[in-house]
This record gives structure tokens, sequence and C-alpha cells, in this order.
């Protein structure tokens, strides 16, 4: 037995301080360069406009709440001594489940956000050619870190014997959870 609190706040810190950044990166790309509804759009660019904006603002509360949930998580594993536990799955499972989920979900969810804005960014930007290129490009990483993403999920903690710290099979169970 071991205290792992250290560890613990580095995992939590892991997502926060990238989640900071990605979200001051929504904040221009998505939201302040949002692209304006013109009177002579056509449906499809009018709804395309709307969803992207909806998408930068999700993105961003995403990340806000994944670092709300990180600051708190890192605070409390410095304020409180939490007794020994046999690794850092074991005290995170007791201590910080709700933390840990909600900070791995809305760290990842408004990551793939983000990659969606910078294809959707180009679309507005250069036009139905280029856009369809870069939007076909951010889908495809965006299901490509999904997969990836999926497979960590699946693996739990790495223990096949210690069920108990396998949260999900993947991103949308974990969501679920």
């Amino acid at each position: 037995l071991k205290d792992c609190s250290g560890i613990a706040s580095g995992l939590f810190n892991n997502m926060r301080t990238p989640a900071a950044l990605i979200g001051g990166a929504i904040v221009p790309l998505g939201l302040l360069s949002a692209p304006a509804i013109r009177e002579g759009d056509c449906k499809k660019e009018r709804l395309l406009k709307k969803a992207n904006l909806l998408l930068a603002v999700a993105s961003l509360l995403s990340e806000i709440l994944a670092i709300t949930y990180s600051t708190v998580a890192i605070n409390k594993l410095a304020e409180i001594n939490f007794p020994p536990t046999v690794g850092v799955s074991d005290l995170i499972a007791t201590h910080f489940e709700l933390a840990w989920i909600g900070t791995n979900v809305h760290f990842l969810l408004g990551m793939f956000g983000f990659g969606l804005l910078v294809g959707s960014k180009a679309y507005f930007t250069y036009g139905t050619k280029i856009g369809r290129i870069a939007g076909s490009w951010s889908i495809a990483a965006f299901l490509q870190c999904s997969s990836i993403v999926n497979r960590g999920i699946s693996m739990g903690h790495g223990d096949a014997s210690a069920a108990e710290f396998h949260y999900a099979t993947n991103l949308f169970t974990l969501c679920c959870r």
C-alpha cells in the first residue's frame, strides 16, 4: 500500500492543461471568428453556420467542465490525506470516480469538437472545394481518435482481474455512466 495522491494529481493535470489550451484556441477559432449568417445564405448554409457556433460553444463548455472537474480533484488530493491504496486506480475508483470520468469525457468531447471546428473553419473560409477536403480530414481524424479512445477505454487500467476499475467498454458507455 502506498500514497498515490501525487500520481493521481498528475493524471488529472495531464488533461487539465491541454483542456485549457484547447479551450483558449476554441474562442478565436469558433466564437470570435464564427461565420456570420447573411441574408443571401441558402438554408443549408444557414444550418451549417448555426451548427458551427453550437459546436464551438459545446466544445468550449466541455473543456471548462474538464478543467473544473480536474482542478477540484487536484485540490482535494492536496487537501485531504487519503489512506494508502494498492495503486492509483484504486484511489481514483474509491474517491474520484465522478471527477475522473467527468474530466476524461469532457476533455475528449471538447477536443473532438475542436478538431471538427478546424475542418469547418476551412470550409467557411476557403469554400466548398477546400472545405470538403478539410472537413473530410477532420472527420477522419475524429473517427481515428474515437477508435484510439475506445481501445484505451476497453482496456481499463490494464489488469483484467480487477473489473472494478473497468468503467466502460467505449466512449459512448463512458458518457452514459
